[in-house]
């Protein structure tokens, strides 16, 4: 759902990363496509109540449409990276995921073939944390309020897409506290005798920025229903006048 309001502000809601139906999909890849429009829009709400997770690519994609492909190679270079515990069950599980994109699972199937362990091997992407931050902000799109909307079902990748716009000077986190995670994800489970079942993990962070393991904090919180959108509305455009919000 995309929707105007305020004077000039945009409404874009996003409750997951991981699309369960074509009209999802479709609505996931209009963003990405489409996300360079936006930057004429001031400010933005990403709205990510009941978002638990799904694949970070999906805000990537978003990202890159509003800074451009620059800034969000900064707001991405973080040391932080995950790997997949290769086994013939798990790659059979990742299948099953709607959040985990056919190419990876090609090169996954491909990996276990040249028997590695993990999968990817070794991390893909180079870090340069020493760029500077006010440097890296000049490569951006888009220099306006940028309001974070959450709530406690915010999970796993929607964590990630919080952590990534940690880095934007104007971004402002809002609503209610996050979830939580551990460095460890992406529950399997394998039945046993008399009826038991075993759960396992199949994936794990490396050198994981804190930030991301949650909870993130509202630096204004909604003290009512989060539920209500109309009413989420007109506090967001009420915040728009406090001189902390003020781009």
């Amino acid at each position: 759902r995309i929707a105007p309001f305020g004077k000039n502000g945009l409404w874009i809601s996003i409750p997951s990363l991981e699309p369960r139906s074509p009209s999802a999909i479709r609505f996931l890849s209009f963003l990405g496509r489409n996300a360079s429009q936006f930057r004429h829009y001031k400010p933005l709400v990403i709205d990510v109540r009941g978002n638990g997770g799904g694949n970070s690519t999906w805000a990537k994609n978003i990202l890159d449409g509003l800074f451009g492909i620059h800034y969000t190679r900064y707001l991405l270079d973080y040391p932080q990276w995950s790997q997949w515990k290769l086994s013939p069950q798990n790659i059979h599980y990742m299948k099953k995921f709607r959040r985990v994109l056919p190419y990876q699972i090609k090169q996954a199937e491909q990996a276990l073939a040249r028997g590695q362990v993990f999968y990817p091997q070794h991390k893909t992407t180079e870090v340069n944390q020493k760029t500077h931050s006010k440097t890296a902000l000049k490569t951006a799109h888009y220099h306006h309020r940028i309001y974070f909307l959450m709530d406690h079902q915010c999970f796993s990748s929607c964590l990630l897409f919080a952590t990534y716009l940690s880095r934007y000077p104007h971004t402002a986190y809002i609503g209610l506290p996050t979830d939580s995670q551990t460095q460890y994800g992406e529950v399997a489970s394998m039945p046993l005798p008399a009826g038991a079942t075993f759960f396992y993990t199949m994936k794990v962070f490396r050198h994981m920025d804190p930030a991301f393991l949650g909870p993130y904090q509202p630096q204004f919180r909604f003290n009512g229903d989060i539920n209500q959108t109309k009413k989420l509305m007109t506090w967001v455009i009420s915040l728009e006048k406090h001189s902390e919000f003020k781009s």
